[in-house]
């Protein structure tokens, strides 16, 4: 009798362990889907922050390295220079120097403003910023809450030079 009572205790809990890891995964895969959903629908708001106020970066990639040497940033807005900051020293440099990535220093534009970079005789136009939803996740997976962020990193690459460019003239304040 005692025999039978313990198989029907252990045949009790294997029941609810299954149960538990069952409504666990169910739960998972539940919370995996509302993820998928809210990061759509999450970025689409996100995106219509219209200021930037994080200094994303930007990488130069596959430059040589006296093309670097001094970095120009011009902010322009209404086709008059806004703002105008000049960099020397990169966020982050490759061992060989072809590899750089800058902070865009200005610490408030508008998505609509234009950013453009000089290097020593290039210029180059930073196109269109974007904001997406970062969604939090936990140990146990998503937790239903997020964030607006602008996104990662732009690259810059020799080819997309803007040939003849002229600097507009600058705002009076």
């Amino acid at each position: 009798m005692l025999k039978k009572g313990c198989i029907i205790i252990f045949m009790l809990f294997v029941l609810t362990v299954s149960i538990f890891i069952g409504v666990f995964f169910l739960n998972q895969s539940d919370k995996t889907k509302k993820a998928e959903i809210d990061e759509i629908k999450l970025s689409k708001i996100c995106d219509t922050i219209k200021a930037i106020t994080e200094q994303p970066t930007i990488t130069f990639d596959e430059f040589k390295t006296n093309e670097l040497e001094r970095i120009n940033f011009y902010l322009i807005r209404e086709n008059k220079i806004i703002e105008e900051k000049e960099t020397f020293i990169p966020e982050y440099s490759s061992s060989d120097g072809t590899y750089k990535t800058f902070k865009i220093p200005f610490e408030y534009f508008l998505k609509t403003d234009t950013i453009i970079v000089k290097t020593s005789t290039l210029y180059f136009k930073i196109p269109n910023f974007h904001h997406y939803a970062y969604l939090h996740f936990g140990n146990f997976g998503y937790l239903g809450s997020s964030d607006c962020r602008i996104e990662k990193n732009k690259y810059i690459y020799i080819e997309d030079r803007i040939e003849n460019y002229k600097l507009p003239t600058k705002a009076r304040r």
